[in-house]
């Protein structure tokens, strides 16, 4: 059987966003294992004569002794879970990976940790003043919506990923209209798991600080790459 072709998408994810997905299987798996995805999905789709210039785009992230890292083109990317042949795994795996990458290390290292909570935990609580569970008033927790509008805006420009965001009084829409990780499969949850991670570091899960959800992730009204939060209190609605 002629082995499908995989031509490069000519968009590129950069190096430290790359590392941070990497970094959210490890974090799950606590294993090499993400390598293993990766090799299985090049022995299947990619012609064998091409195969091993498809693996050397990753040695970078794995080996010293190689040239330093560089983007991976979104077809590379997409590897990682091409092979992914039973939905209910995929799912499984991506939401805690995406979660993963949100957290990142734990407690925060300054080196080696490429979680999203790193770069834009301080981005965010320099613009947006954070929940205290002493201060549970309108005025505070209105601050939601604007911190997970700054936190797409920033994703976007930062990570080139093309992200749409919709507000609506009772609702706030996040859309991922080109997914690095994904060929548009419904099973792919990695934004679930980013925003998930997001929203329990808002409301300060695990902390002395935690308050109650304010808002949260409509399951039902959700698919993998059109993401909706519902505000769950009126008076907590978006002024628009």
């Amino acid at each position: 059987m002629m082995q499908e072709q995989y031509p490069l998408t000519g968009k590129y994810l950069p190096i430290v966003f790359v590392r941070g997905y990497i970094h959210g299987f490890f974090l799950v798996t606590q294993s090499d294992i993400w390598r293993g995805y990766y090799s299985s999905s090049v022995a299947r789709f990619i012609p064998q004569g091409q195969q091993d210039a498809w693996l050397a785009l990753l040695q970078p992230y794995y080996r010293d002794d190689v040239s330093p890292p560089a983007p991976l083109d979104y077809s590379a990317l997409r590897l990682f879970q091409a092979n992914m042949d039973e939905p209910k795994v995929q799912r499984g795996l991506t939401v805690r990976v995406g979660s993963g990458w949100w957290w990142g290390a734990s407690p925060i290292a300054t080196l080696r940790d490429y979680g999203l909570r790193r770069f834009f935990a301080p981005y965010l609580t320099q613009r947006i003043e954070r929940f205290d569970s002493r201060q549970r008033e309108n005025k505070h927790v209105s601050k939601v919506v604007p911190c997970i509008q700054h936190f797409v805006e920033a994703l976007c420009t930062k990570s080139g990923i093309a992200l749409g965001l919709h507000l609506a009084p009772m609702q706030i829409t996040i859309t991922i209209d080109d997914c690095p990780f994904c060929d548009e499969s419904s099973n792919c949850l990695i934004f679930w798991g980013v925003m998930s991670g997001l929203l329990e570091w808002m409301h300060g899960k695990g902390t002395i600080a935690e308050v109650p959800s304010f808002i949260a992730l409509n399951i039902e009204a959700s698919t993998s790459h059109h993401l909706v939060l519902d505000i769950l209190h009126p008076f907590h609605a978006v002024q628009l």
